[in-house]
């Protein structure tokens, strides 16, 4: 399997696709409460000034929703033009640190040498859920050995999956 199809299949590709739905499904539950509290209120007074207050303010959360769905995919995109700036590597991931800013996700801190034979340490994204019902479960990687891809520019990590040599 070639690189750009392991990256299209990747833990690190789908949690972000996975990550722009959820904006999606966000801004329609969003939406729905938005109308449900306008319809109370167009109830006991004006009806289409509250329906176009509903309206305006489910397309300001539409917009700010598709932002932050659009720099996600976006990250996708940069990854795929950009794959071959990235070195592969295998590595235990071993050190789970639980994220400060995602407290439900965990991230890995890395140790490896480099082709050159420096010791490279670096993290992961906070992609591995702590629950067991997460789409990447903490239990499933910790202790394994993945394949990264590691740009040693910006010391940035992407997490392949699991290493298809052990």
């Amino acid at each position: 399997m070639t690189t750009l199809e392991r990256i299209f299949m990747s833990v690190e590709y789908r949690w972000r696709n996975q990550q722009a739905k959820s904006y999606g499904v966000f801004w329609v539950l969003v939406t729905v409460v938005i109308m449900i509290f306008m319809l109370g209120r167009g109830a006991s007074g004006n009806f289409m000034a509250a329906m176009l207050t509903g309206g305006v303010l489910s397309v300001l959360f539409g917009i700010v929703f598709l932002i932050m769905a659009m720099k996600t995919l976006g990250k996708n995109k940069k990854l795929v033009k950009n794959y071959d700036q990235y070195d592969t590597y295998s590595v235990l991931l071993d050190t789970p640190v639980t994220s400060k800013s995602y407290r439900r996700f965990a991230y890995f801190v890395l140790r490896f040498n480099d082709k050159d034979g420096s010791q490279i340490i670096c993290q992961t994204n906070p992609i591995f859920s702590l629950a067991e019902a997460g789409l990447f479960p903490l239990s499933e990687y910790r202790d394994q050995y993945v394949d990264i891809l590691y740009n040693p520019k910006n010391n940035q990590v992407y997490v392949l999956g699991l290493s298809e040599e052990e």
